[in-house]
């Protein structure tokens, strides 16, 4: 991957240090077995964002979504997503959380897969990554992404935690 010369100075002048925004919300989110469900984490226990000062906060907590106009279009973003999962009663399953471009017409691009068993509440972490150049057929950078989650039974997700950082 090429950078050019203005985007290889602005990493120089901030240290190569990437841009981090570390979210943690106190909302739930209620889950319908087999039904998708948007990830949604409020930000209302923390939200604090670190970077270059044109790199302001990349999670839009009033429309559950993640978007960077004035960002490169080059580096692969990561989210390190966590949170609580309690069943509506004691189960064994799988979930699915997918990443998709907010589009129009929304455009997945990405699924991880996950299982669970039992009970009790259960803390569950998932690492999602997606690239931001519109060479890959999308525009996440100007459309944004969104993350949905899809259980095999009813329950309810907790304490929504989002870290996202670029590699560059």
């Amino acid at each position: 991957m090429a950078y050019t010369k203005t985007q290889v100075d602005d990493m120089i002048a901030r240290g190569l240090t990437p841009f981090k925004q570390s979210v943690i919300g106190d909302n739930s989110i209620a889950i319908t077995a087999n039904t998708e469900a948007r990830f949604v984490c409020d930000g209302d226990t923390y939200n604090f964002a670190d970077g270059p000062s044109y790199m302001t906060d990349r999670w839009d907590t009033t429309n559950s979504k993640m978007a960077a106009i004035t960002e490169y279009d080059s580096p692969t973003y990561v989210a390190d997503m966590n949170f609580i999962w309690t069943p509506s009663a004691s189960n064994t399953g799988s979930f699915i959380l997918r990443v998709y471009i907010d589009d129009d017409t929304p455009k997945l691009i990405r699924t991880y897969e996950g299982a669970y068993k039992g009970a009790g509440a259960t803390p569950k972490g998932i690492i999602a990554t997606w690239y931001w150049g519109t060479d890959t057929g999308y525009d996440a950078k100007n459309d944004g992404i969104y993350f949905t989650l899809e259980f095999e039974h009813n329950g309810t997700v907790t304490v929504p935690t989002l870290n996202l950082y670029n590699t560059q």
